[in-house]
């Protein structure tokens, strides 16, 4: 079994476990983790790659990412919530 196929075996095994210790009031919270394809999963970690290498903060990096960004002053606009990963982070861009 190659990395790729240990990884979705995995994967798959964790989402299926943890979808059904989920109560039901954590309904919402199991439809954003629900996956059902490799290429769902692919999707996801590609997506969560890019927030942590350009939106998440790192406290070793000061507050910065890897890829370090410029602070967006307030007189750009106010700052608007958009969410990511299913809505279990956001970004803040700020909108004019």
């Amino acid at each position: 079994m190659g990395i790729t196929q240990a990884v979705w075996a995995l994967l798959r095994a964790f989402f299926v476990v943890g979808r059904a210790a989920f109560a039901a009031e954590n309904l919402a919270l199991r439809r954003q983790l629900t996956v059902l394809s490799q290429r769902q999963i692919a999707a996801r970690l590609d997506e969560y790659v890019r927030y942590y290498n350009t939106t998440r903060p790192h406290l070793s990096l000061n507050r910065n990412s890897p890829q370090p960004r410029e602070p967006d002053p307030p007189a750009n606009g106010r700052a608007v919530a958009t969410p990511i990963l299913g809505g279990l982070h956001h970004e803040y861009p700020r909108v004019a």
